[in-house]
Parts: C-alpha cells; sequence; structure tokens
C-alpha cells in the first residue's frame, strides 16, 4: 500500500471510529481556530491506532507540523518546479485563508492613497 493510500485509509478509519476532530488536545493551545484535524504524533505510524494520533485545531496542527526539518524537506522537494497560475493561487488561498480579487486589491490601494491625500491636506489647513 502506497503512502497517500495509506494515509487516506487512517484518517478514513479515524473519523469513522472516532468521529470528526471536534477539539484540540494540545495544552499551547490558545483557543483561536474553529477547525480541528486529526494528527499524526511525532514518531508514530499511520496505522490503525488511536494512540498515534490526537485531535488539535488548525493552528496548533500547522505549529506542530512545520519545523525547520519539514520547511528544508519541501523546500527541497519544490525546488526548480515551475507552478501553474492556478496552483500559486492555491497557495495563496491556503497561506492567507482567503483570496483578495485584483479589482479588489486595486480598489483598496486606491482607498488608502486618497485616505492619506485627504489626512495630509486637513493637516495642512
Amino acid at each position: 500500500m502506497t503512502k497517500d493510500n495509506n494515509y487516506y485509509n487512517v484518517h478514513q478509519w479515524l473519523r469513522h471510529r472516532y468521529g470528526n476532530a471536534n477539539k484540540c488536545e494540545s495544552p499551547e493551545c490558545e483557543g483561536k481556530s474553529k477547525t480541528f484535524q486529526w494528527a499524526l504524533l511525532k514518531g508514530k505510524s499511520y496505522k490503525h491506532n488511536r494512540e498515534n494520533f490526537w485531535m488539535l485545531c488548525r493552528s496548533c496542527h500547522r505549529k506542530y507540523d512545520m519545523t525547520k526539518e519539514w520547511n528544508k524537506k519541501i523546500s527541497k522537494a519544490n525546488k526548480g518546479r515551475k507552478f501553474s497560475e492556478q496552483h500559486r493561487k492555491n497557495i495563496a488561498i491556503s497561506s492567507t485563508g482567503r483570496i483578495i480579487p485584483t479589482e479588489t486589491k486595486t480598489k483598496m490601494s486606491k482607498s488608502i492613497t486618497e485616505w492619506w491625500r485627504l489626512r495630509k491636506l486637513k493637516s495642512i489647513n
């Protein structure tokens, strides 16, 4: 069984047997996120064993998984890789959690510029 199939199967088993993750079990949780996920404990393997996993909010899961080693591994895997425009948009969405259309960015930029211009005029008068 490939790693991807094993990952999918184990997560499907977790949800079927224990339900969706519904809380954060991290003692350092700040309680900001309302989205919860099953996370593999470090040093454990993807097996049908509840003790290999814990429930984390999205924020804690990201902090738990994204170590310097993880970042190096991802950077190495993506080195020299060409991404499509759609893939870059997807990365931007996942990084910020939302996408801001170009026309909205332009409007925001214009309104900020106008705000500064009016502020300067008021300070001169």
